[in-house]
Order: C-alpha cells, then structure tokens, then sequence
C-alpha cells in the first residue's frame, strides 16, 4: 500500500488455450453446465496479457471498493462469436 486506505495490484498474464481466468465466480453453480458447454464447442490460443487493480476501503475495511482491467499485450481479436474471446 502506498496510502493506508490505497490498495493497487498488477500482474503479466500467460493464458493458455481456451482459459478462463473468471471460469469460479459467484454464478458458477447456475451456469457450470452451459459453460462447459461452450469451453469444450470452441477454442481461443493462448495469449499474454496484463491485469492491473486498483481500489480503496474505508471504516476499517468494513467498506472496500475495488476496480480491476485486463486486456492482451497487442491488438485485440474483434471475433465475438466465441465467449472466450468476447473483446470487454
């Protein structure tokens, strides 16, 4: 932490084909089946991206904000056919 109530991350991203870095999220119990689904009906190559966060929390923590944005190193792939790949 730079400032008490600032948190900040980064992080380089190696993604291998067809992963999800959200794949466990709070909807993976509704949504498990159709998204295996959709992991095993397409392919997306692996790539290197970035991932950065940056958030802040006040009263002790009982509140906490956060924000975080990820993309690929290079030019974004526009092919939204895929969910894997959706660019946003």
């Amino acid at each position: 932490r730079i400032i008490s109530f600032l948190t900040y991350g980064a992080q380089i991203r190696f993604l291998g084909e067809s992963f999800i870095p959200v794949y466990f999220d709070s909807t993976y119990d509704i949504t498990r089946t159709a998204r295996y689904a959709l992991l095993e009906g397409g392919t997306v190559p692996g790539y290197t991206g970035w991932m950065t966060s940056l958030g802040t929390n006040v009263l002790d923590g009982a509140i906490i904000f956060n924000i975080s944005l990820d993309g690929p190193f290079g030019a974004l792939d526009t092919d939204t056919n895929n969910y894997l790949n959706y660019p946003g």
